[in-house]
């Protein structure tokens, strides 16, 4: 079906990948990489549904996969889809290449690493840049994407290559929100943990209030990326805590409203706080003055979630080894 210009064979195969999540056994796969890469000497409609299936079937690719799929050019031609001028693509190739790229960079950090270049960012991000004033939340998605899997456990020496993926991962941030806005997070993440010039940079430009409004107005999963990301940085750059209090003023604010989920995390981030002696004193001020928020995180010792009563018990359990009287006086008048 795909060697004899069969669209509908295509999207047959494509509809039972996508719709009923077949595991494909990896030497069909591989047999299926074979047979497309004549389709991608072609400019043909069902280039886009062959690269759906690729698309699909990346899920589950191997360090093999990955080597037929240059032995055999196709990834030379994905590269080429998303690296040329906007005017001579297909903007659905634009998507599916990225897709495909950043699960086949999961299946082999050897293709990312080649790929660790300025010419060859500097080329992308300029497309990337191009296309934000798309407003287009799949391509917005996209490029996410294909730059949380190209970001994640940058080497050391790719310092300025992150600083530029996190200034447009920064900007989408703005522009997006929901499941886009999560995923820059990632980005972000990956590009500043190890590099705490990035950290101090957007600390200077005014980074934790927009982390304050996500906390307070965003879903769970933009929360939780903020809270690890937060976590991350605490651990890299002492500027952080001159605005830490205002973030977990915003933490205690939503504590009565998280559900389940979230207040585990932010349960836990505001557990590990106590390990980090430069700001225990301001941290313990906050606690003293924000009675409401010290008395439901006791009181959740008593939720009938185990991961809610174990991370506070080693909440108060932090509380009373800094042996402060005044704290824990506040502490047992509060139910502990």
């Amino acid at each position: 079906m795909v060697l004899s210009n069969d669209l509908t064979g295509i999207d047959f195969i494509y509809q039972i990948l996508y719709d009923k999540e077949v595991k494909i056994d990896q030497s069909l796969v591989n047999s299926m990489i074979q047979c497309f890469v004549p389709l991608f000497q072609q400019n043909s409609n069902k280039l886009i549904m062959v690269l759906k299936i690729l698309h699909q079937t990346s899920l589950g690719i191997t360090y093999q996969s990955v080597e037929i799929l240059k032995q055999t050019g196709i990834v030379s031609f994905l590269i080429s889809i998303i690296i040329n001028q906007l005017s001579s693509i297909n903007i659905t190739f634009f998507i599916e290449s990225l897709h495909i790229l950043a699960l086949l960079f999961q299946a082999q950090i050897q293709l990312r690493n080649e790929l660790l270049t300025e010419e060859f960012i500097n080329k992308f991000l300029s497309v990337a840049q191009e296309l934000i004033n798309c407003e287009d939340a799949q391509v917005f998605k996209a490029i996410g994407s294909f730059l949380a899997s190209y970001t994640h456990q940058l080497p050391f020496q790719c310092e300025s290559i992150s600083i530029k993926i996190y200034e447009i991962a920064h900007e989408l941030l703005q522009r997006s929100f929901g499941d886009v806005m999560a995923i820059m997070l990632i980005v972000m993440k990956h590009t500043s943990e190890s590099f705490q010039r990035i950290i101090k940079t957007a600390l200077d430009n005014g980074i934790m209030q927009q982390l304050v409004s996500i906390i307070l107005y965003d879903s769970d999963k933009c929360k939780e990326r903020v809270l690890k990301m937060v976590l991350v940085w605490c651990k890299k750059c002492d500027s952080l805590w001159l605005s830490m209090n205002s973030f977990v003023l915003a933490i205690f604010s939503y504590l009565k409203e998280a559900s389940n989920d979230i207040l585990i995390e932010m349960i836990y981030f505001l557990k590990e706080l106590f390990l980090f002696e430069q700001y225990l004193p301001s941290y313990l001020k906050l606690l003293k003055e924000n009675i409401d928020a010290l008395q439901f995180l006791i009181a959740s010792i008593r939720s009938k979630y185990l991961k809610i009563q174990e991370l506070s018990l080693e909440f108060v359990h932090q509380i009373c080894l800094l042996n402060d009287c005044q704290l824990m006086e506040l502490a047992i008048d509060n139910g502990m």
